[in-house]
């Protein structure tokens, strides 16, 4: 009896048992299954990362770009170091963008409204001081340096207006009145001097100062009332198809009607803003640029490269720019027809 049961418990627990393998076998696939299902799917998300992560390294490294540093211009040795300079700059900074993208990134130095009246500031005695050229340049508007012919740093101070693209002319030294007391210098024109003599000494002035656009006196209060030989020079400056722009350092100068006669472009000084280098009064003659620029649509004012012209100017420019727009000199001048040379 016990042996029946014995052999009966067996049978019982093999067929339980392979009930149970039956049961397990299904459970183990599908845990293959989903462990395969997670390797692929952890294999296929690193290499989307990683193609991603490559991807965007390549693309920063294309377009990523080094500005060059930018420094305060210093004044040049000589005149072959500061093209030599200036070229080398221009080179790096074209390195790094195309020449479309330079033009779009500059911004004009001069902000123009045409419903305002024009201002044309001149700067005389320029070519001695390179670091007063430097501060008038900063000061963002439309201004002009006069250059000595007999300037040390004549070139140097031209290159650095006209770089910027500012116009430049010759302050033409001129027999004064006071002569010889009151010397104008080296390289002046004397009422003394031959036609010739005139000619080639005025020639050699403006062949002394780069890129000049246009001429005015420095003293000539006497020869500037002379007929004939304001004449002379008026011939010259035609042929070489410069304006001229009268200082008026005396009342009876004669050179509008002979600018008049050879029909070359000229424009009167309106304002000295500096012959009494003071704060009060340097301030005072702004206002009365300011005022002149309204009654008249337009002005020419002359200062001179004084530290406190320069601090009185910085200072009103707020507002000036309100009142006035600043131009070139030659925006201002116009060939003189028999009605303006009366006025």
């Amino acid at each position: 009896m016990n042996k029946k049961n014995s052999s009966g418990s067996k049978i019982l627990n093999k067929r339980h048992l392979k009930q149970n393998i039956k049961r397990i076998k299904p459970s183990v696939k599908n845990f293959v299954y989903i462990s395969f299902i997670i390797l692929f799917t952890g294999i296929f998300a690193f290499l989307i990362k990683h193609y991603s992560l490559n991807s965007i390294e390549n693309s920063n490294t294309t377009k990523t770009t080094i500005l060059p540093v930018t420094k305060k211009n210093n004044p040049p040795n000589n005149l072959n170091n500061e093209n030599a300079k200036q070229n080398y700059n221009n080179s790096k900074i074209s390195e790094f963008f195309s020449e479309k993208e330079l033009l779009k990134s500059r911004k004009p130095v001069i902000n123009t409204n045409k419903h305002l009246p024009k201002v044309a500031i001149i700067i005389d005695d320029m070519g001695y001081d390179y670091e007063i050229a430097q501060k008038f340049i900063d000061l963002k508007i439309a201004i002009t340096f006069s250059i000595f012919p007999h300037g040390p740093l004549r070139k140097q101070i031209a290159l650095l207006a006209t770089n910027q693209g500012y116009e430049v002319m010759l302050h033409l030294p001129m027999e004064p009145i006071e002569y010889p007391m009151v010397n104008p210098g080296k390289d002046a024109l004397l009422t003394s001097m031959s036609p010739d003599e005139i000619l080639e000494q005025l020639n050699k002035d403006i062949d002394s100062v780069p890129s000049i656009k246009g001429v005015n006196n420095h003293m000539g209060s006497k020869m500037t009332t002379v007929s004939n030989q304001i004449y002379q020079i008026f011939s010259i400056l035609k042929k070489r198809d410069l304006y001229f722009i009268d200082s008026r350092t005396t009342k009876n100068t004669v050179c509008k009607a002979s600018a008049r006669l050879l029909q070359i472009k000229f424009a009167k000084r309106d304002i000295f803003l500096d012959h009494e280098v003071s704060y009060n009064f340097i301030r005072n003659q702004v206002n009365q640029l300011i005022q002149t620029a309204k009654k008249k649509k337009k002005a020419v004012a002359i200062g001179h490269p004084h530290h406190l012209t320069y601090e009185v100017l910085k200072e009103t420019l707020p507002l000036m720019k309100k009142e006035v727009e600043f131009v070139c000199p030659s925006e201002l001048v116009k060939v003189v027809n028999s009605e303006y040379a009366h006025k």
